[in-house]
């Protein structure tokens, strides 16, 4: 039986119009595409980015792959409208749908199969990873309903296997978890797993390169917490003069955490953005959201490593998130250590707190009120699996979407949003770039 792996889009932008052009591979996805095609299964991935239903569902009907194993990926609550449309209209070529997506359903599946309904045959919950045989056989589906723990990150993803895979820059995985403990973050309790080796990941880029045709690709290191030390970036970077590569790539970071030093080595290997977690330059704000116990050192590391990036023309974005409790003047103080330090900042991300239906979370919603003064739209969260709450007294939903524009304005420029999203996240087109 043919298996169709479909990563679940959005019917709309998060943040802005302009995210319509961007695309966010699911490297999860594939992974798992992949593991079953190395175990002789026949598979094909679509994606379904800011697709409508119909386009999506002419897509894979003209694949001729209809009455098959539908593994629809659900990787974010924001996605959840789209998956249920989705289902909707593939049910109708006698599939069977299997749904998964950890961040969604492992600690919400009573909710989910509320949500689904009859849409889906079955839940996986976890990381299938190691048992992907389970995947293709429903009458082993119940099993997948106990969370399933990986042993290892994806190697070698075979792109092939996504349709109009030569639309998408690669990812590497090159490790897994964070473990931080930040009150905002799902991962906060995964540990990290450690990095991959230079050569294994140098070994997955030649073989990527070679299905794409183009040894010139753009490579997102996916990683919760990128942590090199120095000894692991003088052999990454050893290996890559060694083989005479061009390629760039970009990568995910704390700015507490990283170490300068490697920083510096693997900016002449490649590297050219990285994502840093800042989050606020606000003292009360950092400690609020568990991001450090001392602010005033994480913020003299903050601009250390923000110097060190720009003197090695290594491209700087920072992540902000308004929190609860935000104010206006929590807000200003974050607004102007930004402001200081523009010049070698290449652009942010600026979010406002969302919370994620996440099983029992009713200390956890007391205490973010108690924060913010104000009540959280208890309903919203539970039909949608995701609300924005009012940050403070002063700073509404509303207000922060506002100052989230704001700041966004301030320190990126429409060039510099166009750059960075040059680096892994654009449409490419192997064949006219190789013409």
């Amino acid at each position: 039986m043919k298996i169709i792996a479909v990563a679940a889009g959005m019917l709309k932008p998060k943040k802005n119009e302009q995210e319509y052009s961007s695309l966010y591979l699911n490297y999860g996805l594939l992974g798992l595409a992949t593991n079953l095609n190395s175990k002789g299964y026949e598979v094909e991935m679509f994606q379904g980015d800011y697709k409508t239903i119909p386009s999506i569902i002419q897509e894979i009907t003209e694949k001729k792959l209809t009455r098959a194993i539908v593994l629809l990926s659900v990787p974010s609550f924001l996605s959840v409208d789209w998956a249920i449309a989705f289902a909707k209209e593939i049910r109708k070529y006698a599939v069977k749908i299997l749904v998964g997506g950890r961040w969604v359903f492992d600690t919400n599946f009573e909710w989910a199969k509320k949500k689904f309904g009859d849409l889906a045959d079955g839940f996986s919950l976890g990381c299938p990873d190691d048992c992907v045989e389970l995947l293709a056989d429903p009458k082993k589906w119940k099993l997948l309903e106990e969370p399933k723990k990986y042993s290892t990150v994806f190697s070698k993803l075979n792109y092939s296997l996504l349709n109009n895979f030569k639309t998408y820059q690669p990812s590497i995985e090159v490790s897994r978890g964070c473990g931080m403990g930040c009150s905002f973050c799902l991962e906060r309790a995964y540990k990290n797993c450690g990095l991959k080796s230079p050569q294994s990941i140098f070994e997955e880029i030649e073989h990527t390169a070679e299905i794409y045709g183009d040894s010139n690709l753009n490579y997102y290191f996916e990683s919760s917490i990128f942590l090199p030390s120095k000894k692991w970036a003088n052999e990454f970077a050893k290996i890559y003069k060694k083989t005479g590569s061009t390629f760039h790539w970009r990568c995910t970071t704390r700015v507490d955490t990283v170490n300068s030093e490697a920083l510096s080595v693997l900016a002449e290997a490649g590297l050219k953005v990285v994502d840093f977690g800042l989050e606020s330059a606000s003292p009360s704000q950092l400690i609020s959201m568990q991001k450090t116990k001392k602010p005033d050192e994480y913020l003299k590391k903050a601009e250390s490593v923000i110097f060190e990036c720009a003197a090695k023309n290594v491209w700087c974005k920072l992540n902000i998130l308004l929190y609860a409790g935000e104010t206006l003047s929590t807000f200003n103080e974050t607004k102007r250590w930004l402001l200081d330090r523009k010049a070698y900042i290449k652009g942010i991300s600026t979010n406002t707190l969302t919370i994620y239906l996440n099983g029992d979370m009713g200390k956890y919603l007391e205490s973010i009120e108690n924060i913010t003064k104000r009540k959280i739209n208890r309903k919203e969260l539970y039909q949608r699996g995701f609300t924005y709450p009012d940050l403070s007294t002063e700073i509404d939903k509303d207000k922060s979407l506002e100052l989230c524009n704001e700041l966004n304005s301030l320190l990126m420029t429409a060039k510099d949003y166009n750059d960075l999203k040059e680096i892994c996240y654009s449409a490419i087109n192997v064949e006219n770039k190789n013409a």
